[in-house]
C-alpha cells in the first residue's frame, strides 16, 4: 500500500521528504483521516509531466546542497529521497511489482499542476536504477555528483547513513575498518553504476569541488533551464545554508576531513573507490 498524506498548499521546503512527511502527519486532518492506495495500481496511472531532471551521488558529495537550489527556482518541485520511491525500487528490484509502479509513483510525486519544473533527488544506493530509470523516463537528464572518497568514508564514518547500514551484513557491520572497508565497497559500486550507465547517454558527472557553481554552468544547463536574475538570487542564498543543520551558514569542510582521515582508511578508499573516483574525473 502507498498512503497519501494531505500537504495543503505547504512547499516541500524542507532538505529531505521524509522532513516533509513528518510535518504534513502533524497536521489534524492526517490524523483523522488515512488514504492508501495498492501500490500495483500506480503502475496503472497514465504518464505524469515530464520531469526537468535526475539527481544520483555517490553519497556525502553535495546531493542534498544541489536539491535545495533546485528547488529555490520559482515554481519548483524537487523530491529529495522519498522513501516512497526507496520502498517501490526495492519491491520492483525483487520482481514483486511491475517496473512501470515506479513511473507512477514518481508522476504522482512530481505532478503538481502549477509547477514549471520537476526534479528527483535519489539515494545514493539507487543509481544502480539509473538503467532503469532511463527505460522509464528516456527524455529525463541525469548527473551524478562525486567527491574525493577518503572525505566521503570520513564523513559516513562520522554519521553512517541508514542506507549504506542496511546494505552491509551484520557480520560486517561491527566498529572499526571492517565497518569502513564495507561501506567503501558499498560506494565503490555506486560510482561503478554511475561509469556504467553513461556511454547510454543523457548523464553528466559533477565533482562536489565545483559545487555551488557548477549547478548554474553545468546541471541547470544540462537540464534545460535558463534561470533569470530572480532565480539566481533564490539558488545564491539557498547555497549558503547548511542543509544539515537548520539555521547555520554552509561551511566548506574538506579540509578537516582529509585532517581526519587515518592511514588505513586511505588505504580502503584507493582499494575500493578510487579507480572509479579517477574514472569519473577523467568524465568530469
Amino acid at each position: 500500500m502507498v498512503e497519501w498524506l494531505h500537504f495543503g498548499d505547504a512547499t516541500l521546503s524542507e532538505p529531505f521528504y521524509a522532513q516533509s512527511i513528518a510535518r504534513a502527519r502533524a497536521l489534524p486532518i492526517n490524523r483523522l483521516m488515512r488514504f492508501g492506495t495498492p501500490a500495483v495500481a500506480l503502475a496503472e496511472l497514465p504518464t505524469g509531466p515530464d520531469l526537468d531532471g535526475f539527481v544520483f551521488h555517490m553519497s556525502r558529495c553535495g546531493s542534498t546542497l544541489v536539491s535545495q537550489m533546485l528547488a529555490a527556482l520559482p515554481r519548483a518541485i524537487s523530491i529529495s529521497e522519498a522513501p516512497a520511491i526507496d520502498g517501490i525500487a526495492r519491491l520492483t528490484l525483487a520482481g514483486r511489482l511491475p517496473r512501470e509502479t515506479i513511473r507512477g509513483l514518481i508522476g504522482m510525486l512530481t505532478g503538481s499542476g502549477n509547477a514549471t519544473h520537476r526534479f528527483v533527488k535519489f539515494t545514493s544506493w539507487q543509481t544502480i536504477l539509473i538503467p532503469l530509470l532511463r527505460e522509464l523516463f528516456p527524455q529525463t537528464p541525469w548527473v551524478f555528483l562525486y567527491r574525493d572518497p577518503v572525505e566521503v568514508l570520513v564523513s559516513q564514518l562520522r554519521m553512517p547513513s541508514p542506507e549504506l547500514l542496511s546494505g552491509i551484513a551484520p557480520s560486517e557491520a561491527i566498529e572499526g575498518m571492517a565497518t569502513a572497508r564495507a561501506m567503501a565497497m558499498l560506494i565503490g559500486r555506486f560510482a561503478e553504476a554511475a561509469l556504467a550507465a553513461f556511454p547510454a547517454g543523457g548523464g553528466i558527472v559533477v565533482d562536489y569541488r565545483d559545487l555551488p557553481a557548477a549547478v548554474e554552468t553545468a546541471i541547470l544547463p544540462h537540464f534545460g533551464i535558463a534561470p533569470d536574475d530572480e532565480a539566481r538570487q533564490r539558488m545564491a542564498l539557498a547555497a549558503t545554508l547548511d542543509v544539515k543543520r537548520a539555521g547555520q551558514h554552509f561551511m566548506p569542510d574538506s579540509a578537516l576531513k582529509q585532517d581526519e582521515a587515518s592511514i588505513a582508511l586511505r588505504e580502503v578508499a584507493e582499494e575500493y573507490i578510487n579507480p572509479a573516483f579517477r574514472r569519473l574525473q577523467t568524465l568530469g
